[in-house]
């Protein structure tokens, strides 16, 4: 049953998708010049239209005030471990605490 229900399949593959893939790669223009590519044309048209360029914000700044303030309360708060573990301890909560603090100075524009 199961090979059947393969053939089946791998026969309804071969019927509907290499013809598609055979007219695909046909091209009827080929005089394309290389300073206008399609994909250049569709660039500045998106980049004229939509306005692609991204805004400036302060996610840097904030995801690392927000590790950095964590990182040195932490670390005032707890003070009987060693100094592996407090450094270990700082890059991991630096770390998980640089995501939120960048979101949300990812909303402050510059």
């Amino acid at each position: 049953m199961t090979v059947r229900l393969l053939v089946v399949s791998a026969s309804a593959f071969l019927v509907l998708a290499i013809p598609g893939l055979v007219n695909g790669q046909r091209r009827t223009d080929l005089r394309v010049g290389l300073s206008e590519l399609p994909v250049e044309r569709s660039r500045r048209f998106l980049a004229a239209t939509l306005h692609l360029e991204p805004e400036r914000s302060y996610w840097k700044e904030g995801g690392a005030l927000t590790a950095l303030a964590v990182v040195v309360a932490v670390n005032l708060w707890v003070r009987d471990v060693s100094t592996g573990q407090r450094v270990g301890g700082s890059l991991a909560l630096g770390s998980v605490f640089f995501v939120p603090g960048a979101l949300i100075g990812g909303l402050i524009r510059k």
